[in-house]
């Protein structure tokens, strides 16, 4: 049987033995390799890891037909009809496509399956369940203090922390998300998605958090640029901050220069209310700028985020700047497992003149991330992963605040379309 055949009839095993053998005696970096995970990621109904593969293994060989037909599939099962119709497009002026094929294609041009794809299910959900560990160090003037010095004006006292303040807590999370699209047209679409997330702790009640949004957006698509905006509502009830509400509107656009990349920048504006009446940080608002840039490296994909924000609260005293920086790999092409890696970069300053601190506030910290995920091992269609994070913060006054926490979660998640 020849790899061709095995995919034809579906033999899933042996098409995973070929792309074992290809992986032992060439290596990773070919197209074949690469047609064989996509089609073994789309088997398993995980679209977007099988269009990246895809079209990998298009990179490598620019006139890989049967791997352009099996992303036109994917391309429509996912409703990207914009990028399926920029690849029918270009099989049809292909001039070794027989004609039977083209035939075919056209017909998907013309079916109303293909111009109004609303008639298919428009419903997709996600979900994620899991235990997850947090072991915060913290050192602050929150916890065992002594009084330094008062300032001359204020009468305040300056605060030293004198001992260091841990605690851990484990528990178990759930976050769902369910969508909704409505394709008016080839290229209108409107999307609506409710998530909730939540966490709840065994040992430390004072970290449980729940929180709703609900997000609605108009979408502009073209084969390589999307634009959109829409309006988003949110509710969170944590047991440090309590009830916060709020609405925001958002807006961005996605670029995509080649099959491989994509440029995506992110914008908005969120207006919060607390309902704890004393807390400095209530009846804020804040804007928000994120780009991330995705591009093929060795086995898998670089990313780079980012993000920059603007806080603005009823105590102008917490107005403070944000800027966050994210580098990592995602490893998609590696058997088994799709490790995802990455680092990260934070500062927050604040823009006022602190009296008692006899500065402008500053905090920075740095981050590492990983994350494992299977790819042929699942229960009960939901998919194994595990996570870890270590972030350090430390303020500029030294003996104000320093953070450290690491986090571990073991989770498992699903999608349904």
């Amino acid at each position: 049987m020849s790899v061709f055949q095995a995919v034809n009839q579906k033999n899933w095993s042996a098409v995973n033995d070929y792309s074992s053998e290809i992986e032992r005696n060439i290596g990773t970096e070919n197209s074949l390799y690469y047609f064989l995970q996509g089609m073994l990621a789309f088997e398993q109904k995980n679209n977007l890891e099988a269009i990246n593969l895809l079209n990998r293994a298009i990179h490598y060989q620019p006139d890989f037909i049967r791997a352009k037909l099996e992303l036109i599939t994917i391309y429509l099962k996912n409703k990207n009809q914009n990028l399926a119709k920029e690849l029918i497009n270009e099989l049809l002026s292909h001039p070794n496509i027989p004609e039977k094929i083209k035939e075919r294609l056209r017909y998907l041009l013309s079916t109303p399956k293909y111009k109004h794809t609303n008639t298919r299910n428009p419903f997709s959900a996600q979900i994620a369940i899991g235990y997850q560990y947090q072991d915060n160090i913290n050192q602050t003037a929150d916890g065992d203090s002594i009084c330094t010095e008062k300032h001359l004006t204020s009468g305040l006292c300056l605060q030293k922390w004198t001992a260091t303040e841990q605690d851990s807590a484990q528990g178990v999370f759930l976050r769902t998300e369910l969508s909704y699209q409505k394709n008016i047209h080839p290229a209108h679409v409107w999307l609506n998605q409710l998530s909730i997330n939540h966490k709840q702790y065994v040992n430390e009640p004072q970290y449980n958090e729940l929180s709703t949004q609900i997000y609605s957006r108009y979408q502009y698509q073209q084969p390589r640029y999307q634009l959109h905006i829409g309006p988003k509502i949110y509710y969170e009830n944590s047991g440090i901050t309590g009830h916060n509400y709020g609405v925001g509107i958002r807006w961005g656009g996605i670029w995509q220069p080649s099959q491989a990349s994509q440029w995506l920048l992110i914008a908005g504006q969120e207006i919060k209310q607390l309902s704890i009446p004393n807390n400095p940080y209530a009846n804020g608002s804040h804007f928000y700028h994120q780009l991330i840039i995705t591009r093929p490296l060795f086995f898998g994909d670089f990313f780079q985020l980012t993000e920059f924000s603007h806080h603005y609260h009823r105590d102008t005293s917490k107005d403070h700047h944000q800027i966050q920086f994210i580098t990592g790999v995602d490893w998609q092409s590696i058997p088994y497992v799709e490790p995802n890696i990455s680092v990260s970069w934070y500062q927050q300053k604040f823009q006022n003149f602190n009296a008692i601190l006899q500065t402008k506030r500053r905090d920075r910290g740095v981050g590492v991330h990983v994350k494992i995920k299977t790819k042929h091992w699942q229960l009960a269609g939901f998919t194994p992963t595990l996570a870890f994070s270590h972030h350090y913060i430390k303020s500029n006054v030294d003996w104000l605040y320093s953070h450290r926490r690491n986090h571990v979660q073991l989770f498992f998640e699903r999608r349904f379309q």
